[in-house]
C-alpha cells in the first residue's frame, strides 16, 4: 500500500495514502511526479519488503543531428546490400550500352 515517508520509515501501515485492493493485490497509478513509498501491510515490511519509487518528468526527444559530410559523401555509407545491388545495375547497364 501506498504511506507517507514516516509510515515507510516505521513500517507502520494504519493510515495509507493510496490504493485499491484487487483480492490480495494494490493497485497503484503513478501518476505524478514524485517520490513514492510503498509498504507491505502485513508485517512483512519489518523484514525488508517495502519500495520507494522516484517518478521523474520524462526527458525530451533528443534532436536530431545533421548529416555531415566527408569528401563530399555522407559519412554513413547506408545499407551495403543496396549499394552492392547498385554497383551491380550500373556494370550491367555499361555492359548493355557497350552492345549497342
Amino acid at each position: 500500500m501506498v504511506v507517507n515517508e514516516a509510515s515507510y520509515n516505521t513500517c507502520v501501515a494504519d493510515n495509507p495514502l493510496d490504493g485499491w485492493s484487487r483480492g490480495d493485490r494494490w493497485a497503484v497509478q503513478l501518476n505524478k511526479t514524485k517520490r513514492w513509498y510503498f509498504i507491505c501491510s502485513k508485517g512483512y515490511c519489518f523484514n525488508g519488503m517495502k519500495l520507494s519509487i522516484l517518478v521523474e518528468k520524462a526527458p525530451p526527444p533528443p534532436t536530431p543531428q545533421p548529416h555531415s559530410l566527408k569528401n563530399g559523401s555522407p559519412k554513413d555509407s547506408g545499407n551495403p546490400m543496396v549499394l552492392g545491388a547498385a554497383i551491380a545495375v550500373a556494370t550491367v547497364w555499361g555492359l548493355v550500352l557497350q552492345l549497342l
